[in-house]
């Protein structure tokens, strides 16, 4: 696990069970070691985001452009690929291109902040940002035709992503996490 995250890759991704269900009891911090004392059942819940909607979506967004969007960003990325120092973003341009043919039930998950990945996002923002605008404009516009507005969410998640691309994940994995104290039975 701890080899999965120093390699870069996310562990979320080894999960083949879904939905998962994870449940651990943690005692409260003030309670004495002595007496019977309460606990905190964390739960947390992971599930494919991904329904016959997603996949309709999907389909209708690759009819629609997404292919030559993804395209596009291939072609960048293999580009970027040339030379040594663009490899970093040749992997960013095929997260991108990854995203923008199946934007529909997946999710950007941003894993802590790493200076390397600082650095990267921060060198990447001047093209990010004029990326982000023309995605911006498309939402805007598919806004406008209210029928769009699924579509127009899409746009502004590859706007996000093509913001601030480094350090991000795209998964399809959903989690819920809820809390609740257990109280000791005292008889």
């Amino acid at each position: 696990e701890k080899r999965a995250i120093a390699c870069g890759y996310s562990p979320v991704f080894r999960l083949t069970a879904v939905p998962v269900r994870m449940s651990f009891d943690v005692p409260e911090p003030s309670a004495p070691e002595y007496v019977p004392y309460s606990t905190r059942r964390i739960t947390i819940e992971i599930e494919d985001g991904r329904g016959v909607w997603s996949w309709l979506g999907n389909f209708m967004w690759v009819v629609f452009g997404g292919l030559q969007s993804a395209i596009v960003w291939l072609i960048a990325g293999l580009l970027c690929c040339i030379t040594i120092v663009g490899i970093p973003c040749a992997h960013q341009c095929f997260k991108l291109s990854g995203l923008s043919l199946f934007p529909f039930g997946q999710s950007i998950v941003y894993e802590p902040a790493e200076p390397c990945t600082f650095l990267g996002n921060v060198i990447w923002l001047p093209m990010g940002i004029l990326i982000a605008l023309v995605h911006v404009f498309w939402a805007f516009l598919y806004t406008c035709t209210i029928i769009g507005i699924p579509f127009a969410v899409q746009h502004i998640k590859l706007a996000q992503l093509a913001l601030w691309p480094f350090g991000a994940e795209i998964t399809p994995l959903v989690f819920h996490a809820r809390s609740e104290t257990i109280e000791p039975f005292m008889a």
